[in-house]
């Protein structure tokens, strides 16, 4: 049986402290190619450039949102710290189309691909 996380139709990603990907959702995969970001590799410098809240949330240890548009949509993200467990989760909620632009859904992967996960 598949966790909530994994069938989320919204991108989750859980990175470590170092920001190295370590578990990510089907619904992550088209942000993993367009950011260029694999599992147990660190978040891309260009990621970090465009979304320096994600670094301030995991030295500050305090929750933060950010919002990433891609294909058309604006996806809003939570970025929680869990620094006694050792890792952060990026969970999207809400995701919102930008008007004037031409496509109708959000690109999400097949159901039959497997979340990835760090062994």
């Amino acid at each position: 049986m598949k966790s909530p996380r994994q069938s989320s139709l919204f991108p989750v990603f859980k990175f470590d402290l170092n920001r190295t990907l370590i578990e990510a959702n089907n619904a992550s995969m088209p942000l993993l190619e367009k950011w260029g970001w694999n599992i147990q590799e660190g978040l891309p410098k260009k990621v970090m450039t465009e979304f320096p809240q994600i670094f301030h949330s995991i030295l500050s240890q305090k929750p933060s949102d950010i919002i990433v548009s891609m294909d058309g949509f604006n996806v809003r993200f939570c970025i929680v710290p869990f620094p006694e467990a050792g890792y952060v989760g990026m969970y999207a909620y809400s995701l919102e189309a930008i008007s004037g632009m031409a496509r109708t859904s959000f690109p999400v992967k097949s159901e039959v691909e497997p979340s990835v996960t760090a062994n």
